[in-house]
């Protein structure tokens, strides 16, 4: 959808879902990809606060398993 549709006005809420689901999915590279898209191009989301949250959740596992550059970023 997103990438079909980047201008459908559902597409904050298509990456913000698509982050969620790569956070369950552990693939923290993928959600810290999709959210950073998401806070960048959309600063009035509705559920910025939670895009923003998990962005940074992401960015800490990440860090934790190695990629030190990414506590900084969280």
């Amino acid at each position: 959808f997103v990438k079909d549709f980047p201008n459908d006005p559902r597409v904050s809420a298509a990456r913000h879902y698509l982050g969620m689901c790569r956070m369950q999915l552990k693939d923290y590279v993928g959600a810290a990809a999709v959210l950073q898209q998401l806070v960048a191009a959309d600063a009035k989301f509705e559920q910025i606060a939670s895009a923003t949250l998990n962005l940074g959740m992401a960015q800490f596992n990440l860090a934790q398993a190695g990629k030190a550059d990414q506590f900084a970023a969280a």
